[in-house]
């Protein structure tokens, strides 16, 4: 499927923050709002409920040694996932999520469990 993208457009909030998701070749990506802020993604994944924060990177993490933590993240989303618990937050850095990054398809959102897109995670590194 050679230059074939598919923009997806979720609701309910599944990927909030995340603007599309295109498919091309069989790989997911990513694009974020830069206007993403931590605060806003803690407040918003659980009402009254301290949230907890898993980090993904597909550059830069790491699922072997990391802890999901801004400064070692995961590399990828399906691994996030694992070890989340409920009224955790992943925060996703820009870039490709493929089967090339390790991420296994399809990927099975969890309740209460929030996938948010936050392009400062790069700009920090």
């Amino acid at each position: 499927m050679t230059g074939l993208r598919v923009a997806i457009s979720l609701s309910l909030g599944l990927l909030s923050g995340v603007s599309a998701i295109l498919l091309e070749d069989g790989c997911a990506k990513a694009q974020t709002d830069p206007a993403t802020q931590l605060a806003s993604v803690v407040q918003s994944a659980g009402n009254q409920v301290a949230a907890s924060v898993l980090y993904v990177d597909p550059i830069h993490g790491n699922n072997g040694t990391a802890d999901g933590s801004d400064r070692a993240p995961f590399k990828t989303i399906t691994h996030a996932l694992q070890v989340a618990q409920p009224n955790t937050v992943i925060l996703l850095a820009s870039g490709t999520y493929s089967a090339e990054t390790g991420e296994s398809f399809p990927i099975a959102l969890q309740p209460r469990i929030t996938i948010k897109g936050n392009a400062e995670l790069v700009e920090r590194r």
